[in-house]
């Protein structure tokens, strides 16, 4: 056995070993191998004599803080071949810091790429987030495309291929690619909420005191659910009933079924419990809000009692409900967007300081709503809470808000434009 102690290697049966550079006991740590080369048992370079962090064997130690990576010793917190783990490459001109590719100051590091985010349509505000049909990115906003210009919206959904919404006098539909508005009703007095399921399209008519609905593909006219309502407000529909909350009648949440029939009475007010707004459903529950008494209410669809799920700091406008939360916008000062248990318990705060936040929506990820005022803005949170994000600016007055999955959708209470779509 011959062995060269300080660089650590050791000729035994005709192979080379590396066991550090301490020597082994009993034998000459001067001696040389045959084409080691250097004198003196000098280390080689890169190599550190003790603490070392070893490959395979027959491969060299590194220093502390190092790694061994393919043969050479890199610092993966600050290597720029082998940043964060051996292999992982930062591209130029993003160098390595703590582990990560980095970039410049104002930079972000996208895809092997260093970006400005604050004007980069493919990753406009965030890495990945791209501007829809070509437009540019500015100050970290995409620029909205407008699907229509008509004015007066009220209420938006989105179903498959299209957008509908309700301006007061009309319901119309727009494909989510763009290309014309096409009527689906006319001559209405106060089209309000809409809801769409495969088939048809329904809204409420405020002041015409009418639940309506049309084929989604124009293939019968406009049929009336049920007539001789008390301000219809919010609508949502199931497989087999529309819903609609009274504004300011003595049954605050009504029900008819889908193919008509008798007009069924879910829930009543009273001089504390009115001007019920808002309303959504699930597989288990209808769901809606009182404005006057800040109350979020749910009813089992199976029947059952009412129940109180919150009673809001101020005022709830819109809501909606993704099988665990029920989501609302708090729409006065200090506007909020809240969240509590579909089971009821201690609300959750997502947002405040809001400028009168009006429609809400929820994703799997995200909740999303509008905010009239302070400079129109359409923003969105994480469900579980963070920093809200504004995805668009300067709009007029939107009001409600829908989404698919790809895209948000709103609709501007003045205006033109009055729908318009962004990236989420």
């Amino acid at each position: 056995m011959h062995m060269l102690g300080k660089l650590g290697l050791v000729h035994a049966a005709g192979a080379l070993l590396a066991i550090g550079c301490q020597g082994i006991a009993g034998v000459h740590t001067d001696a040389m191998l045959d084409g080691a080369g250097g004198s003196g048992g000098a280390c080689a370079s890169a190599i550190a004599c003790s603490g070392g962090h070893g490959g395979a064997a027959g491969e060299a130690a590194c220093a502390d803080g190092e790694m061994n990576c393919s043969g050479s010793c890199a610092n993966l917190a600050n290597d720029a071949q082998h940043c964060g783990t051996c292999g992982n490459r930062c591209d130029a001109p993003a160098g390595c810091v703590a582990g990560r590719c980095a970039c410049a100051d104002g930079l972000t590091y996208c895809s092997g790429k260093c970006v400005d985010t604050r004007s980069d349509a493919l990753n406009c505000n965030a890495c990945g987030r791209v501007c829809l049909d070509g437009k540019p990115c500015v100050d970290s906003l995409c620029e909205p495309v407008v699907l229509a210009a008509l004015g007066g919206a009220f209420s938006i959904a989105v179903h498959d291929d299209h957008v509908y919404w309700t301006n007061a006098d009309a319901v119309n539909k727009v494909p989510i690619g763009g290309g014309g508005t096409i009527e689906l009703a006319s001559d209405q007095v106060w089209a309000q909420d809409i809801a769409v399921d495969g088939t048809h399209v329904y809204w409420t008519d405020k002041d015409d005191g009418a639940i309506r609905k049309v084929p989604i593909d124009l293939s019968d006219g406009v049929t009336d659910v049920a007539l001789m309502e008390a301000e219809p407000f919010g609508i949502a529909v199931d497989s087999t009933s529309v819903y609609w909350t009274s504004f300011d009648g003595p049954d605050a949440v009504r029900k008819v079924p889908i193919g008509g029939g008798p007009v069924v009475s879910l829930a009543s007010g009273d001089a504390s419990n009115v001007q019920a707004r808002s309303i959504i459903v699930d597989s288990t529950n209808v769901y809606w809000a009182y404005t006057s008494s800040r109350k979020v209410m749910k009813k089992p669809l199976s029947g059952g009692n009412v129940e109180i799920l919150a009673i809001s700091e101020h005022q709830p406008r819109d809501i909606a409900v993704d099988g665990k939360w029920v989501y609302w916008t708090s729409y006065f000062s200090p506007g909020k967007v809240m969240k509590v248990s579909i089971d009821g318990g201690v609300p959750v705060e997502l947002a405040r300081d809001q400028g009168v936040p009006t429609g809400i929506t929820v994703d799997g990820t995200s909740v999303y709503w509008v905010n009239q005022v302070d400079n129109g803005e359409v923003k969105k949170v994480p469900i579980d809470g963070g920093t809200p994000i504004t995805l668009a600016s300067g709009q007029n007055q939107p009001i409600d808000i829908a989404v698919d999955e790809t895209s948000v959708y709103w609709v501007n209470h003045t205006g033109p434009p009055t729908v318009l779509k962004v990236a989420k």
